[in-house]
């Protein structure tokens, strides 16, 4: 009747280190003791938005920009001094590719793009060129 309720008391216990291996991206920054190089917050920065790209929905895509935005900030908040990206541009760039899409859905009858699906891969073109940028930026 009750097997298996019990059955999580024999796993190990989740160690600092175990935590800090499953954080990714900039969050991994976060619980870093030692100032982070420019080099690899723009790696990290770069892998949240590759993760980013792995979403099926415009709202989970949305999230996980307000995540990454909330973790540089943070990021910011604990070295004041620290280069770091900012979405601004992203937004900028976003904006005009939302405006330009919406346009060419409209004034093509045929079209038969859902306003959802313009939406993702808007979001997609932006960050692709987010990524795009900061890794020239590295090179």
């Amino acid at each position: 009747m009750f097997e298996g309720t019990y059955s999580n008391i024999h796993l190990k216990p989740k160690t600092r280190r175990s935590l800090l291996s499953e954080r990714k991206g900039i969050e991994s920054l976060l619980v870093k003791e030692e100032l982070p190089e420019e080099s690899e917050i723009l790696l990290r920065y770069i892998e949240d938005l590759r993760g980013l790209l792995s979403f099926n929905s415009g709202v989970e895509v949305i999230q996980g920009i307000h995540a990454l935005e909330a973790n540089l900030n943070k990021l910011h908040d604990r070295y004041p001094g620290l280069e770091l990206p900012n979405l601004n541009d992203f937004y900028q760039e976003l904006a005009s590719l939302l405006l330009q899409k919406y346009w060419e859905q409209r004034t093509n009858p045929l079209s038969e793009e859902s306003t959802d699906h313009l939406f993702l891969e808007s979001l997609f073109i932006a960050i692709e060129e987010e990524i795009y940028i900061w890794q020239e930026k590295i090179n």
